[in-house]
């Protein structure tokens, strides 16, 4: 359950030159320690995510990829996300319309992370399928 006082990192559009607005915010917020890492909260194009501090920014970084997806999304497509971490592109995948996402991530810490990023977006939660497995070719 998120805590009411929380600060929330609102980013409405993001692009690189508020990126280190967005760090000085970041280090100016509450950030809560749960599942053993220090956590804060970023909304992006309506979805929630849960990140590690300060581990995660370059996440932030990563999710610039997030309009450039779009492009190449077939709706109502299976996504299968190997090393799913913490649900960043199952996420964006399933709001942009995919089918299913079937994300694989197998280290426990991580997993919980992810599953409070699906409780965040429960919205989104029918379309994802969480394995706690690491996924081989042999």
């Amino acid at each position: 359950m998120v805590a009411p006082r929380w600060k929330y990192l609102q980013v409405a559009k993001f692009n690189v030159r508020n990126y280190y607005t967005m760090i000085q915010y970041a280090l100016n917020s509450k950030i809560r320690r749960k599942y053993g890492f220090y956590l804060f909260t970023v909304y992006l194009n309506s979805i929630k995510y849960r990140l590690i501090f300060p581990f995660h920014f370059s996440i932030l970084l990563d999710l610039l990829n997030y309009l450039e997806l779009q492009k190449f999304i077939v709706r109502k497509a299976t996504i299968v996300d190997l090393g799913a971490y913490v649900g960043d592109y199952s996420l964006a995948m399933a709001a942009l319309g995919a089918k299913k996402v079937l994300a694989f991530e197998p280290q426990r810490s991580i997993l919980n992370i992810f599953k409070l990023n699906l409780k965040l977006n429960s919205h989104l939660a029918d379309k994802i399928e969480l394995y706690p497995y690491a996924v081989s070719n042999k």
